[in-house]
């Protein structure tokens, strides 16, 4: 593509640059390709120049539709009515042709879906489709599906399925989670009782019937809810020889405490996957000690892992277990310094292959430095900042070519950019201030700023993890959380976009939710 650009401008008069609308084709094409890849809301920009431009656009603009419907936001309830619209014109529909992938994120009336997918069938091809509603997914949409694509990638993220307003919509979907089109399947396990009001309880065993039923998944994330009045062994995936995931390649425990990694339950996850494709593990649930110990040396392939580790937990099997994976490329480790010194050795063996590296608990400058020395392919970097001594730990970051960047920072109980001084009250309470919305996000991109200046290298993407202690009365504390992202488009012409993601705004707990939606890719 650049070189095509170079001679374009170089049969150009000093000082003109080329118009985008009076070239070929194919440059157009490869024009819009690289926008959507590198600042996707530029090709939005570009589809506005020209009718020509816009037609090289579509393709990207339509590759991916979101179906929203919320009857109480007028604009995108407007919006939706205006896709609809297109749609209804069958054979004459200009976009259905574009679209690769859908995105279901309300409940839509099952009269539309269906439509939209028999236009879709007769003009395009349909490759992914994300459920992401707690509505279940209407029979004739699942059997639509399953007869026209049977080569479809279906992915379901349903999370806070308590808070649906359609008590039916708080079961869990059996259809949908056992269907064989399931690749990827992200959802929340609950405990509670069969009244209207309430999820259904006990799930493991049927979320295990559902997904083992389909045979094809590749992906489970599961977020489990705790509930004291569950005995903590029933907490696990229900494997057994008639029970199995051969085609599991990632797996993630989010939530509470309570699953039973027991020997047996070891033993028979080792049967019931194929351990020569699992490559990623997730378990920032707790310190499964068990696990570690039962599957040192077994699993060739793992590139990403995720654990947290207590205090006073022994972590040699742990350490171990890192050190027998071959070519580790992510690491992430939520464990304070005694247990990131133990760990250290296994991690350096990895560390020609390590891209990615977090470390949410404060740990040494000295090993930051080591990192930004020794580790010569980490592109993304989680670290845990003092806020104190940010220009030090700032400075060594800056000497690294991230991508991306995520900064844990615990905000003392004076006044700063981010939020307003500790309010003291009765008894020894000490509440604090909402977050400074305007004021993180003018701090967050000063940061950016800053990183790119020294390095000369944009970082893509900033996160920060904001923590606070306040307290209850008699001075019981507490923690608060919150989370900012900055995403950074450059537009035609350089210039720089800012994008601002997250609830921004404190929480009583670190929440699932909120993480796995500022994990996602951008989607035109």
């Amino acid at each position: 593509m650049h070189a095509r650009s170079n001679q374009l401008e170089a049969q150009l008069p000093r000082g003109q640059g080329p118009r985008l609308d009076n070239i070929a084709e194919d440059v157009q094409y490869i024009i819009a390709a690289e926008l959507a890849n590198t600042s996707p809301p530029s090709i939005f920009a570009l589809a506005q120049s020209s009718h020509s431009l816009r037609q090289a656009a579509l393709p990207f603009i339509y590759r991916v539709v979101v179906l929203t419907r919320e009857e109480d936001e007028a604009k995108k309830q407007e919006a939706y009515e205006a896709l609809i619209g297109q749609f209804r014109g069958r054979g004459k529909c200009s976009i259905a042709h574009h679209v690769r992938s859908l995105v279901i994120k309300d409940e839509i009336p099952t009269d539309d879906l269906m439509m939209i997918l028999d236009t879709i069938d007769e003009l395009g091809v349909l490759q992914k489709l994300s459920w992401e509603t707690t509505a279940h997914i209407p029979p004739r949409v699942l059997d639509k599906l399953h007869h026209t694509w049977p080569d479809l990638e279906l992915t379901v993220h349903v999370l806070l399925r308590k808070h649906s307003k359609n008590h039916v919509h708080r079961q869990m979907d059996g259809k949908l989670l056992s269907s064989s089109l399931l690749r990827s399947l992200t959802y929340e396990v609950i405990y509670e009782g069969y009244q209207a009001d309430h999820p259904a309880s006990q799930e493991w065993a049927k979320i295990t019937r559902a997904i083992s039923a389909g045979g094809n998944l590749r992906m489970l994330k599961v977020h489990m809810k705790e509930c004291r009045e569950e005995p903590e062994n029933d907490s696990q995936v229900e494997l057994s020889r008639d029970r199995r995931l051969p085609a599991l390649e990632e797996f993630t425990l989010y939530g509470a405490y309570s699953y039973n990694w027991s020997d047996d339950h070891c033993r028979m996850l080792a049967d019931s996957v194929d351990l020569s494709t699992l490559h990623t593990l997730n378990l920032s649930s707790g310190m499964p000690t068990t696990f570690f110990k039962a599957f040192t040396g077994r699993l060739p392939g793992l590139k990403t892992l995720r654990v947290e580790i207590r205090r006073n937990v022994n972590v040699d099997s742990t350490a171990s277990f890192i050190s027998a994976v071959n070519t580790l490329q992510s690491l992430d480790i939520d464990g304070p310094t005694s247990v990131v010194d133990i760990l250290w050795p296994a991690i350096v063996q990895h560390r020609a292959t390590l891209t990615d590296i977090c470390l949410r608990k404060h740990v040494s400058l000295g090993r930051l430095e080591e990192i930004m020395k020794t580790f010569p392919s980490v592109k993304r970097l989680g670290w845990n900042v003092p806020y104190e001594d940010q220009s030090n730990y700032l400075g060594f970051i800056s000497c690294m070519k991230l991508e991306r960047l995520q900064i844990f920072l615990h905000l003392p109980g004076t006044s700063s950019n981010y939020c307003g001084e500790l309010i003291a009250e009765r008894m020894g309470e000490m509440r604090s201030p909402a977050l400074d919305k305007e004021g993180s996000q003018a701090a967050a991109v000063a940061i950016m700023q800053n990183l790119t200046a020294l390095e000369g290298h944009k970082i893509e993407r900033l996160t920060l993890h904001l923590m606070r202690t306040a307290c209850w009365d008699r001075g019981d504390p507490y923690k608060l959380w919150a989370k900012l992202q900055v995403r950074q488009h450059e537009h035609p012409g350089k210039q720089v976009k800012f994008e601002f993601l997250g609830k921004q705004r404190w929480t009583y707990e670190d929440e699932v939710e909120e993480e796995l939606e500022l994990d996602w890719p951008v989607a035109l």
